[in-house]
């Protein structure tokens, strides 16, 4: 009966809702399903010794397996964690977007192609990979520029937003600092 009362926008909002719930339990259940990875294996054991920089990666990517490691235990779950968790925010910022320019239609269609891609079904939003802090600070970066460009002197919040966005992009790969 709610949902009948609810207006159009509602329910997509909702739909995006339960779309963002069904991505996290899929990719819950491929971060536990699958052992660690080559890549995933050297990225848990070089962050073992902290240290602010890596020959071949920033920190970002090789601190938070750690990190989620020592609150939940050693287990591919928990390396993998923090990672799911950077591509669902990634997926919700993504629907802010779409929302804030098309309306929760567009913004659930963002949403879900985001979520469809194979990139993101077996890759960075559920594997211990730098992409997965990466796209969510880049995301970050899009989501203050957008609301940034509806006002002639945006609040410092959202100046906040896009700069605490690079600075995640960056340490997670060196590459975002190329972004324009």
């Amino acid at each position: 009966m709610g949902a009948m009362m609810a207006g159009p926008n509602q329910i997509w909002q909702q739909r995006a809702g339960l779309l963002l719930l069904a991505g996290m339990v899929f990719k819950l259940v491929v971060a536990w399903s699958f052992p660690l990875g080559v890549d995933e294996a050297y990225a848990v054991a070089v962050a073992r010794e902290f240290s602010w920089s890596f020959y071949d990666h920033p920190p970002v990517g090789f601190w938070l397996p750690v990190a989620s490691a020592s609150v939940f235990g050693e287990s591919a779950l928990a390396y993998r964690l923090p990672f799911v968790l950077c591509g669902l925010g990634t997926g919700a910022l993504l629907y802010l977007i779409g929302a804030h320019l098309g309306g929760a239609k567009a913004g659930f269609y963002t949403l879900l192609v985001f979520l469809i891609s194979p990139h993101m079904l077996f890759g960075s939003g559920a594997f211990v990979v730098p992409d997965g802090p990466l796209n969510l600070g880049g995301a970050l970066v899009a989501c203050a520029m957008v609301h940034m460009a509806d006002d002639d002197t945006p609040p410092m919040r959202f100046w906040v937003l896009g700069g605490f966005g690079l600075l995640l992009a960056m340490g997670s790969k060196y590459q975002a600092g190329l972004i324009p």
